[in-house]
């Protein structure tokens, strides 16, 4: 057996392994006897014909899938050993040929990451914006909205009046044929209201609508649409009219206020809480983009080589979490490609920066986790999945039980490093370096039993990325 090294890129390493023709010529009589077993051949029992005989009752082409089987894997293994390879995932054969047998495999080599010194790296933060008089106003008056009184009417809906339709939206394409874009059943919405769905001035079309009426319209997307794909293009809707509701206002005063939840006696009360809570709500966010600014300015300074499987690995990820969202909304990934117009290709062409910016900052914390020896115990893991359970209330056994799994714990413990890593960076880049406080901290390092070389193999993947 014959090896030959390529290096690809960095974290990609080429192996074609030229197999001596003794081993393929044994390998192919060990393959017809294998398969004869198994085939009736005139004049001899299963297994029992002679190699020639089997080759052409079998077939040249048969054989060599059966020999490339059984060789592909027990040669590769061979040759990882025999050239110190250290792979983190099983080796992708991207070619065949014979006559010599050649195998190429292509191999994931761990990536590598240089964070540099990133305890200099410094972020100039803005202060979280305050919450305005006009913001706490239009939160109430969304309550307000959702107390409406609403009443059947038999009169031409008119502006601020709730509707009942059944929508059927088919988009004209290029070659005149037409798609669905939608088709909803009992839906409602205020008649004249400013909102993008199905499309920007659709509500508007709905004035003077009656119970029972069917109206037919056509509208095109704006030239500016976000959904670029849909900029220009034209809808042919149909839709009827289940039924029509006035909708009244409650006062805004006292009343209103003590008509909510009980908590609050006035309007003056109503509003001191609600600021509050946006204003939490802004510290939150705040929060959070302190926290993915410290991040990428260390990704931005930090030299990143990955291999290409892993980059797939985090696409299909996204793909996974994209349908799951759609289903969540009775679509599928499926149908939101035909809805677009773009193939499963495109999509995953036009996600893969995204994709590349989370590899690289899972990545980075992971070095960050090991450079600052940041270690989780024990009580942190279960103190989060007590947490987790009672969230869910009466179900919480049962999520506690559902998470009471080494798996799970992993997945915790990887997450609370995370978070470490992320405050550690937070800290660093507003120069604020004092020592890391917290339960989740320990303070010896010690090794963790339970995970395998196979673990370790993979580690960089499983360390969270606080944007995914």
């Amino acid at each position: 057996m014959k090896i030959e090294e390529k290096k690809l890129s960095a974290c990609e390493l080429q192996l074609v392994i030229e197999v001596d023709p003794e081993t393929v010529e044994q390998a192919k009589r060990d393959a017809a006897s294998k398969l004869s077993r198994g085939v009736n051949i005139p004049g001899f029992r299963k297994g029992k014909a002679p190699y020639r005989v089997a080759l052409s009752h079998l077939g040249e082409h048969s054989i060599m899938e059966k020999v490339l089987d059984d060789l592909s894997q027990t040669l590769y293994r061979e040759a990882v050993e025999s050239t110190n390879v250290q792979p983190i995932a099983p080796g992708e054969m991207v070619d065949a040929s014979l006559d010599p047998m050649k195998l190429t495999f292509n191999i994931a080599l761990a990536p590598e990451v240089d964070v540099g010194d990133y305890s200099t790296t410094r972020v100039e933060y803005q202060p979280a914006d305050t919450v305005s008089d006009e913001k706490v106003s239009e939160t109430i008056e969304m309550l307000r909205e959702q107390h409406a009184l609403l009443e059947p009417i038999d009169r031409p809906a008119q502006e601020g009046d709730v509707v009942r339709l059944d929508v059927l939206g088919m988009l004209e394409d290029d070659s005149d044929e037409t798609d669905e874009l939608l088709d909803e059943k009992d839906t409602e919405m205020v008649v004249g209201e400013k909102n993008e769905w199905p499309m920007p001035g659709f509500s508007e079309k709905l004035l003077g609508i009656i119970s029972d009426e069917q109206r037919t319209f056509e509208m095109s997307f704006p030239e500016d649409y976000v959904n670029t794909s849909l900029a220009n293009k034209l809808v042919n809707f149909r839709v009827k009219c289940r039924g029509i509701k006035s909708r009244t206002l409650p006062e805004l005063d006292d009343d209103f206020a003590g008509m909510l939840d009980g908590e609050h006696e006035t309007l003056l009360e109503l509003r001191i809480s609600i600021r509050e809570q946006l204003q939490q709500a802004a510290n939150a966010k705040h929060q959070s983009g302190v926290e993915q600014q410290a991040v990428d300015a260390v990704v931005d300074r930090a030299t990143v080589s990955f291999p290409p499987m892993m980059l797939n690995s985090q696409i299909d990820d996204m793909l996974r979490e994209q349908d799951r969202a759609l289903r969540g909304k009775g679509l599928t990934l499926e149908d939101h490609l035909k809805i677009e117009g773009v193939s499963e290709e495109k999509l995953r062409e036009d996600i893969t920066p995204e994709a590349t910016k989370r590899v690289k900052r899972a990545l980075v914390l992971g070095k960050v986790i090991e450079t600052e020896g940041l270690q989780v115990n024990d009580d942190a893991v279960e103190e989060r999945i007590t947490a987790s359970a009672e969230a869910f209330g009466e179900a919480a056994d049962q999520v506690r039980s559902a998470l009471d799994n080494e798996q799970s714990r992993r997945s915790i413990r990887n997450g609370l490093l995370t978070e470490l890593a992320v405050e550690k960076l937070v800290e660093i880049t507003k120069g604020e370096m004092h020592e890391s406080s917290g339960d989740k901290l320990e303070t010896i390092a010690e090794s963790d039993d339970s995970t395998s070389e196979e673990d370790n193999s993979i580690a960089p993947k499983v360390v969270q990325d606080p944007e995914s």
